[in-house]
């Protein structure tokens, strides 16, 4: 396939990846250093540099971006189903299942899927990764249809509020801003934790059960409230549209405009 047909590329030694962190649809309640984000966009290596701000990048080439789900292609091995990107630090990997794994799943009969016991990550390093394409029903092959199957099955998505659960659903939730989502995730993540205090409060039974329960929903509270306002810190930033935090320069014009930009720039 042409290089150009891809809407990702992906080639870790040609390509480079940029997250979109606006797109952010979960955090580890454990690690909330820890994301799932659904948009992601790559430019050739050496065209792109941090502008100095959060978020903003200045590059000479134009970005390719594209939207959870999709089909990545890599050398010689079968076509693997993203459903997020995931980061641990500064460590980026694609979340999914492959796509013979895709078709092979069947619903539970009732309750979640678990995410632990289907779905893999790979490493954006990995020399395999080829590029990526859109995710498409085809005569022989509902792929897409199976992934929103699956999507209502996967508490990652199903548990936020909207519900990520269809492609469309996934293109919404990337349309709306930064401080948006980071309100709604930080919201859940703090459910989360209240719900683990509480169970953990049960077991404990008596007296200490619902003291152990009330201390950690407060410690919940405080620890998600502090996030969400270390969040909003750079919201100014991330609110913008993705396509326009990147600052494309192709002659001098272009670098006094992203000079005057910067100038202006919220601090």
């Amino acid at each position: 396939m042409a290089q150009d047909s891809y809407i990702l590329d992906l080639n870790p030694e040609a390509s480079q990846f940029v997250p979109d962190l606006a797109s952010v649809a979960k955090l580890d309640t454990n690690n909330p250093g820890a994301m799932l984000f659904l948009q992601g966009a790559t430019l050739p290596i050496g065209t792109c540099v941090p502008a100095g701000v959060p978020g903003y990048k200045i590059v000479t080439e134009q970005a390719k971006i594209a939207t959870c789900p999709m089909v990545v292609r890599l050398e010689g091995d079968e076509d693997f189903i993203l459903l997020a990107f995931k980061n641990n630090g500064a460590n980026f990997y694609l979340y999914g299942l492959s796509a013979q794994a895709l078709l092979a799943w069947k619903a539970p009969e009732k309750g979640d899927e678990s995410e632990e016991s289907i779905l893999r990550l790979i490493n954006l390093n990995h020399p395999k990764l080829i590029g990526a394409v859109e995710l498409e029903n085809t005569e022989t092959c509902a792929l897409k249809d199976k992934v929103e199957e699956l999507l209502a099955r996967l508490p990652s998505f199903n548990r936020q509020t909207p519900k990520i659960i269809t492609c469309s659903g996934m293109d919404k939730w990337c349309e709306r801003k930064f401080s948006q989502n980071i309100t709604t995730i930080t919201k859940m993540g703090e459910l989360s934790d209240r719900k683990t205090s509480a169970r953990r409060g049960a077991a404990a039974g008596g007296g200490a059960g619902g003291e152990l329960s009330a201390a950690g929903g407060a410690d919940a509270g405080t620890k998600w409230a502090d996030l969400l306002k270390l969040l909003k810190q750079v919201a100014d930033y991330y609110d913008d549209e993705f396509s326009e935090r990147f600052i494309l320069i192709k002659e001098r014009a272009d670098i006094e405009q992203a000079r005057e930009f910067l100038k202006c720039a919220p601090s």
